[in-house]
């Protein structure tokens, strides 16, 4: 038996894969960013270029996904603190896009666009 697909490449797999991240504290406030490169990849094992009718197959795109964040401890008594802070996810607002995830066997799942987000943690 011949497998025709021996050689290419595997599927949701992208061949570059690059992230870094960076922290910066200063006193009770912390400030960091990180960034994610995904080359593009193919979403079926014929590394099929061109999208289908149905959005199953394709070349998928490459993307990058920045995020970051500022927060700032802040000093409860009982030895609690309590860190608020704010952010932005996908910074960039850079468009991309999964195939076959478990909410979409078929068709694009596109990413999240640009989110701001607001949080605190209690520790204690």
């Amino acid at each position: 038996m011949t497998d025709v697909n021996i050689g290419n490449e595997l599927r949701n797999a992208p061949r570059h894969h690059v992230s870094a991240d960076a922290v910066y504290r200063t006193g009770l406030w912390t400030a960091s960013a990180t960034a994610l490169f995904a080359s593009s990849s193919f979403s079926d094992a014929a590394n099929t270029v061109d999208e289908d009718s149905m959005g199953s197959v394709g070349e998928l795109p490459s993307y990058t996904l920045v995020n970051t964040r500022l927060g700032r401890d802040i000093p409860l008594d009982n030895d609690m603190t309590l860190n608020v802070g704010m952010g932005v996810n996908n910074l960039l607002d850079d468009d991309a896009y999964f195939r076959g995830a478990d909410v979409s066997p078929v068709g694009r799942v596109p990413m999240p666009g640009r989110i701001y987000v607001l949080e605190g943690e209690l520790s204690f």
